[in-house]
């Protein structure tokens, strides 16, 4: 039998109002304890019409995955068709990933939760969103090398899982920690992508 569910068409900006309140809500109070309720009355809206836009919290958070890494891609393509030396194209690039939800994420109380439940919600759409970011670092690297702008010894999706897992790996500190790390890899990988290979 058919699944008779309507699911009513949301509007882009009441998806995007909706997701902001939760997002705020969820910053503040931590994914756990974050009720629809909380989510409803931060959107200004009743409850049972919250249902009728998103199931749960789960569906509610693997939206933000989604758009999370929408916004990404949009932004990492945009910032890599930049010009300029390698260090400074993949500093922009790297910030373009994060956006300001990085930042928010890392100064709430509750980031490490949130990004646990980002992956434990939406592991495959993590997933899917880290090969495309993937996929938009090999391609500029390899436009790049065959431009002879830079000097490229390895694979370029290999070069591009390094990076991002580097870049990953700085997300347990402050903000601030994290940007200087942000900054360190884009140096590191710039000045390698730059040398002459021996």
């Amino acid at each position: 039998m058919m699944d008779q569910t309507v699911r009513i068409e949301v509007p882009k900006d009441k998806t995007e109002a909706i997701l902001a309140a939760a997002f705020d809500v969820f910053a503040r109070y931590g994914f756990r304890r974050t009720s629809m309720a909380d989510i409803a009355q931060a959107a200004n809206m009743s409850r049972p019409a919250l249902y009728q836009h998103f199931s749960g919290k789960d569906d509610i958070a693997r939206t933000m995955v989604a758009k999370f890494f929408e916004d990404a891609e949009m932004n990492v393509q945009r910032a890599l068709e930049e010009q300029g030396a390698p260090a400074e194209v993949l500093e922009r690039a790297f910030r373009a990933k994060g956006g300001a939800s990085v930042k928010v994420m890392m100064e709430s109380p509750h980031g490490q939760e949130l990004m646990d439940a980002g992956i434990s919600v939406a592991a495959d759409l993590s997933a899917q969103g880290m090969g495309r970011l993937r996929a938009l670092f090999a391609a500029w690297m390899s436009r790049e090398a065959a431009s002879g702008r830079i000097v490229l010894d390895d694979d370029a999706g290999d070069m591009a899982a390094s990076m991002l897992a580097a870049l990953e790996a700085g997300k347990g500190e402050t903000y601030e920690d994290y940007e200087a790390h942000l900054v360190r890899i884009a140096r590191v990988f710039g000045r390698a992508l730059a040398a002459t290979p021996k």
